[in-house]
């Protein structure tokens, strides 16, 4: 069932749903689902067609008949319209589809010799103000005022060949018996010379009621489909809504799981921080107030003992060397005797950290032995 609980809608869904190349899908089930309602006796299928070029392609089509009133006598006249993937760009393709024992009347002002139908409504086609319901409506009018078929006299030749640009598959709808209003014609399509029925007064305050009746099914049929656009438009919004409101909810849980673990880590340091003043607070006497770094270094052993030493002894040089430089560049030394104290310390230093090196290799075989 579809979003809005209409079984047409879903089988119109599932017709369009193969037609990848059409542009404007909602325009075209809104179209023909209009057209459909008003008009019972057009059928919406799929059927192949022949573009411009001459090339098949899947198209929808509606077929089946469109009543006209001639004279106060209601006929039945076979249609085809096929709706292509451009539209609404493109205007529909319109064939009148005689039966077999009907032909189509010859110098027909709108309908061509191979059933093709030229209209001004289709010339003039917009494709935002244009719909098909306003199509069929013009051409029962237009064929109202001159019917485009009659029927074919005893013993003409078969039916006439389709076009090119018509598809093999034209159904063949039936040309039902005219539905009589008033007082019937003295004939109806059953010759191939025009019809010359009885002459008959036009009611003005019908022919009234039916323009409006056209402009209001018409005007209707453009509100219908604005109004679906329209529920689209929302029902894309409320998707677009619960998407955003979800990816909120899980953002929002995983602030809280942040939240929850940030306070665990401040009760830990809260904690710690307690612990180091209470630690400070009972060493504070045990401490001399004369303390040397000396004192304060404890080694465990002789290799640490020396290891300690000659990084003191290292980090003196260090300074000796850095304040030499200073002293250089201030003139208070000259060249010949700043070398020389450079050659002596770095000769030092250099045997220094031989002995770290071995220190700390005998260290590491002593850990590796233990």
């Amino acid at each position: 069932m579809s979003r809005y609980n209409r079984p047409p809608v879903v089988t119109l869904d599932h017709l369009l749903a193969p037609l990848v190349n059409y542009r404007d899908k909602p325009r075209v089930r809104a179209d023909v689902m209009a057209c459909a309602t008003q008009f019972p006796t057009l059928i919406a299928s799929i059927g192949v067609f022949a573009d411009p070029a001459g090339r098949p392609q899947n198209a929808v089509q509606l077929s089946g008949t469109i009543p006209i009133f001639y004279q106060r006598v209601q006929y039945n006249i076979p249609v085809a319209l096929w709706v292509g993937p451009n539209f609404p760009l493109s205007c529909p393709d319109v064939f009148v589809t005689p039966t077999t024992d009907m032909q189509i009347k010859a110098n027909h002002k709108h309908v061509d010799a191979g059933g093709r139908v030229y209209l001004p409504y289709l010339s003039s086609w917009d494709p935002r103000r244009s719909t098909v319901v306003a199509l069929v409506q013009d051409m029962c009018a237009k064929f109202s005022e001159e019917p485009p078929v009659h029927r074919k006299p005893v013993g003409s030749p078969g039916p006439m060949t389709q076009p090119v640009n018509r598809p093999s598959t034209l159904p063949n709808p039936y040309f039902s018996t005219p539905v009589v209003h008033s007082s019937p014609p003295s004939s109806h399509y059953g010759s191939s010379s025009a019809v010359t029925p009885p002459t008959y007064t036009v009611d003005p305050k019908k022919q009234a009621v039916e323009n409006v009746t056209s402009k209001g099914q018409a005007r209707m049929a453009e509100t219908f489909r604005e109004l679906t656009e329209e529920i689209d438009l929302l029902f894309d919004a409320q998707a677009a809504l619960a998407n955003s409101q979800s990816n909120l909810s899980q953002g929002l849980s995983a602030l809280a799981q942040e939240k929850i673990a940030l306070e665990d880590k401040l009760k830990q340091l809260e904690t710690a921080d307690v612990d180091l003043d209470a630690w400070v607070a009972r060493h504070a006497d045990s401490t001399p107030d004369k303390a040397t770094v000396e004192s304060l270094v404890e080694t465990k052993d002789i290799y640490s003992k020396q290891l300690v030493d000659l990084v003191s002894e290292e980090a003196a040089i260090e300074d000796v060397l850095f304040h030499l430089s200073q002293a250089l560049d201030r003139g208070c030394m000259d060249l010949d005797t700043f070398l020389k104290y450079v050659r002596e310390l770095s000769r030092k230093q250099f045997l220094q950290r031989v002995l770290r090196n071995k220190i700390v290799q005998a260290q590491q075989a002593q850990m590796i032995t233990v």
